[in-house]
């Protein structure tokens, strides 16, 4: 079972969580579901309370984090920073949808000013401003 969900992602943190940890758990209990419809009868609710304070507790909890790296931290940074993340996002996105405007006009306009003659200014379209009259 662990082999199809053994992947290399970017990050550590990422890899492990999926392959092993939470997320690991999430899927496969969403795989479970699917094939196999719970029965209304058998679904019991475990109290935290109950974890493992117990000697009948099923779970126990044990402190690790030891595979933590700069990734988990730069993850947390992220989640924790988000707006400022968005903002930044949608700051890039406008800024290059200018730019790519404003390129897209400059081209357009020396572009007409090389079609029609009266350009003076040497570009990459109209390297010269006298090439139109050699031709």
């Amino acid at each position: 079972m662990l082999q199809q969900y053994d992947h290399h992602w970017v990050f550590p943190y990422i890899t492990i969580m999926y392959s092993t940890g939470p997320l690991f758990l999430s899927v496969i209990w969403k795989e479970y579901i699917r094939d196999y419809p719970p029965e209304m009868s058998r679904v019991r609710i475990l109290m935290q309370d109950e974890y493992q304070k117990y000697s009948w507790s099923f779970f126990t909890h044990h402190i690790g984090n030891s595979w933590h790296g700069k990734d988990a931290r730069f993850i947390s940074w992220m989640g924790q920073h988000w707006m400022f993340l968005t903002f930044c996002g949608f700051l890039l996105a406008a800024i290059g949808g200018f730019c790519l405007f404003w390129a897209y006009g400059r081209i357009m306009l020396l572009g007409a000013q090389c079609r029609y003659r009266y350009s003076t200014v040497p570009s990459i379209i109209c390297p010269s401003p006298f090439a139109l009259e050699e031709l």
